[in-house]
């Protein structure tokens, strides 16, 4: 477990996840690309100067946040796992076995499924109410964690120093190449970001 900024990043997340989510729920579409629904953030320690830094392991195993027991996937894992190396290549990290490494990159997830009910005001013989039928339109919104940590540097407690978070949040209601070219550009600017993790 990563123990520095993991509450901040968290919180500050969810945060705004739930902007996105009352926005969209609030204002159908408004011309916006599902595109336009994605958000970036970062945390780093501010504590670090990040040099010594050079290799880095990056477990593939993806952890449901809000069951950790999960072992299910989010959507696409492989293609985030995919533009996680590139940008680490970029950005002048090698890669290692496990045990070796500087540093280590592990993933979270989270997905869930929103459903969009209209709802006509409809006066009865006697009162007035709301009629709300079936679903008018559904999608699936998801968010993806990325963790490094410095596992030579624990605590009592089996914590590991964290040194940089990036959470990657959006609809994944999307075509195949749309949502590949997405994620390209959200772990991209994740990286760009973060240009203190830059080891060129």
């Amino acid at each position: 477990m990563y123990k520095r900024n993991t509450l901040l990043f968290i919180t500050v997340f969810i945060l705004i996840a739930m902007v996105l989510l009352i926005f969209n729920a609030c204002y159908k579409d408004y011309n916006l690309k599902v595109a336009d629904y994605d958000a970036v953030i970062t945390v780093r320690d501010e504590q670090n100067d990040y040099q010594g830094y050079a290799t880095y392991f990056l477990d593939t195993d993806f952890i449901n946040l809000g069951d950790p027991s999960d072992p299910s996937e989010p959507d696409n894992a492989a293609k985030f796992i995919t533009e996680i190396g590139i940008e680490m290549a970029n950005y002048g990290w090698t890669p290692v076995a496990q045990g070796t490494e500087d540093v280590t990159l592990r993933l979270g997830y989270s997905q869930n499924d929103y459903f969009y009910y209209y709802c006509d005001p409809y006066w009865g013989w006697y009162y007035p109410y709301y009629w709300c039928g079936y679903p008018t339109y559904a999608y699936s919104g998801g968010t993806v964690v990325i963790q490094m940590g410095d596992p030579n540097n624990v605590d009592g407690q089996g914590n590991i120093l964290a040194l940089w978070h990036a959470g990657i949040n959006g609809i994944l209601n999307d075509n195949p190449s749309s949502i590949n070219k997405r994620i390209e550009d959200t772990v991209a600017q994740a990286y760009a970001q973060s240009p203190y993790l830059d080891r060129n």
